[in-house]
């Protein structure tokens, strides 16, 4: 059963995935179009982000290909552990309660009204 957490999108400044903000992407776009290098790119934004997030922002083509080998793979079963994953999603629901200030229920049936109310405009928001 998905917790009712699962439905409200973090908004990109919250969310923990993201490793650069809209405006630095366009930077490194631009840096790439006056003919920097990626590598140098790269050392610009050190401890931001890694050199294959940098190739795969300016080389898209590379990033669906890189897509496409990983569903390859992933068929197979090879990078999901089923604890770890479980964890993950224990975390992220726990960051989400905590971000919008939500208490944890065991079911669904006992949210409150004033609750009810504030998650469906945060789900309604996103």
């Amino acid at each position: 059963m998905s917790a009712i957490v699962d439905k409200i999108k973090l908004p990109k400044d919250k969310d923990r995935r993201r490793k650069i903000t809209d405006e630095q992407r366009q930077e490194i776009k631009d840096l790439y179009k006056s003919g920097l290098a990626v590598r140098k790119i790269a050392r610009h934004f050190e401890g931001v982000c890694s050199r294959s997030l940098i190739r795969y922002i300016v080389m898209p083509e590379k990033y669906k290909r890189q897509q496409k080998l990983f569903k390859i793979r992933q068929a197979d079963g090879r990078y999901y552990n089923k604890n770890r994953h479980n964890n993950q999603s224990k975390n992220l629901r726990e960051y989400k309660r905590k971000i919008f200030n939500l208490k944890t229920y065991k079911h669904p049936s006992e949210v409150t009204a004033k609750d009810k109310i504030k998650i469906d405009k945060l789900i309604n928001y996103n």
